[in-house]
């Protein structure tokens, strides 16, 4: 017997379906998120950006997990100001995602996350996925440096 089949027996049909709508509301813009993250569309942008605030911690990681993957430099403000978040899981990913955009303004805020963090119990993930963030962020300047190099060199003497 699945889930839905469990609810409605154990609950009045009119409220086991209201949990159920509920539930697959959230789970439908759960969905949206996760696609527009992997459609990479910066049209999408804005709006992601407006999930960070949502009450459920699930929507508030998932629209980060999404801007990482678009990695719009316009979303690091907001995501920023969300590793200060409350829940774990958000600051985890917030983080990952900070490190696949590699805006270097992103650099102080996940050091002092990381700092502030790595003798707190239970926060072990955060800590190292604010590490790695920082690491890619590095990498990519040095690669951006390395362009810039390459594509405009110093004159011989």
């Amino acid at each position: 017997m699945n889930e839905e089949n469990l609810l409605v027996e154990y609950l009045s049909e009119n409220i086991a379906y209201e949990i159920l709508e509920e539930e697959k509301e959230l789970l439908m813009r759960e969905r949206a998120v996760l696609v527009l993250g992997d459609l990479e569309d910066q049209r999408a942008v804005s709006a992601l950006i407006a999930l960070l605030a949502h009450e459920k911690r699930t929507m508030r990681f998932r629209a980060a997990e999404a801007l990482g993957k678009i990695s719009d430099r316009r979303a690091v403000p907001a995501l920023i100001n969300l590793l200060d978040d409350k829940d774990k899981t958000v600051k985890e990913r917030t983080s990952k995602a900070l490190g696949c955009i590699g805006d270097a303004r992103a650099l102080g805020p996940l050091r002092a996350l990381a700092e502030k963090t790595k003798h707190k119990k239970g926060m072990k993930h955060v800590v190292e996925a604010a590490k790695q963030a920082i690491v890619q962020i590095e990498e990519r300047i040095e690669r951006e440096k390395n362009q810039d190099k390459d594509e405009n060199p110093t004159p011989a003497r």
